[in-house]
């Protein structure tokens, strides 16, 4: 299993001061490192909101960041299966990284009815490690915004 860090506060790291950055990613690391026993060398921003600065103080902590270049919108479309699994099929290929929430029940359905179609398609899951490469900390894996 593959575990990342999402910030601790959740907050646009674009518009926090400069200052705030490196314990907003090294408080969840350490949270996470308690939790689990293993550090992450992975993050994610919220809302993908990034920068050079974000970048690099990452890349210091030994954390590349995760992007995604599909978003069906599953907080969008909670109750509604039908929209997000559209959204999925008309945008997935191979290397996409997509965005879901497992905090919602219809996503964790989603889930369980999406994989096989993709598997039976000929499609297989990675990490996101091994979307990343060797691409070192402090890079970006994805699309979704550069801010």
């Amino acid at each position: 299993m593959e575990v990342a860090s999402h910030t601790w506060e959740h907050p646009n790291m674009t518009t926090i001061p400069a200052a705030d950055i490196p314990s907003q990613l090294r408080k969840a690391t350490g949270a996470i490192a308690a939790a689990t026993g293993r550090a992450p060398n992975l993050y994610r921003p919220a809302g993908g909101l990034t920068n050079d600065a974000v970048r690099a103080e990452a890349g210091k902590q030994g954390l590349a960041e995760i992007l995604w270049d599909i978003i069906p919108f599953d907080w969008i479309n909670d109750a509604d299966l039908v929209a997000t699994t559209f959204m999925l099929r008309t945008q997935i290929k191979p290397g996409s990284a997509v965005l879901l929430h497992d905090t919602y029940s219809s996503t964790v359905d989603l889930v369980y009815q999406f994989l096989p179609v993709l598997i039976a398609n000929g499609d297989h899951m990675v990490t996101v490690s091994h979307l990343l490469g060797d691409r070192a900390p402090g890079s970006s894996y994805g699309g979704q915004r550069d801010c």
